[in-house]
């Protein structure tokens, strides 16, 4: 137990030592905060407390930007604007990402795609 102890408060002393004061030109970025939203883990950029329904082309809203944001920002996909419109270039990057996770490339994000994207 006192070893324990001991690790966790070099680890902590460690961490601490590494960042630099808020507000400071070298301050690190935050690593992204997981939220959970109906038992679905979220990238902190792509926060997102509504419920995550099957969408497709043609469909708006806040649930298409987060589909969005998610193929933007944690699968990289930089040709996706996040404007909430599911359009052509949506649906295209949401058929590679159901092929990235081996599943069927329909272009609609139901729940299969939506365990997919986070």
């Amino acid at each position: 137990m006192r070893r324990t102890r001991s690790v966790f408060a070099t680890l902590a002393v460690a961490a601490a030592a590494t960042l630099a004061l808020p507000g400071s030109a070298t301050a690190a970025a935050p690593a992204p905060a997981a939220v959970t939203s109906g038992g679905v883990s979220v990238l902190g950029m792509c926060n997102y407390s509504g419920s995550h329904p099957e969408i497709s082309s043609g469909d708006s809203g806040a649930v298409v930007a987060h589909a969005q944001c998610l193929l933007r920002n944690v699968w990289g996909y930089k040709d996706v604007a996040v404007d909430g419109q599911f359009g052509p270039t949506t649906t295209k990057y949401v058929k590679k990402a159901q092929d990235a996770c081996d599943i069927t490339q329909d272009g609609i994000v139901g729940p299969k795609t939506w365990d997919c994207l986070h």
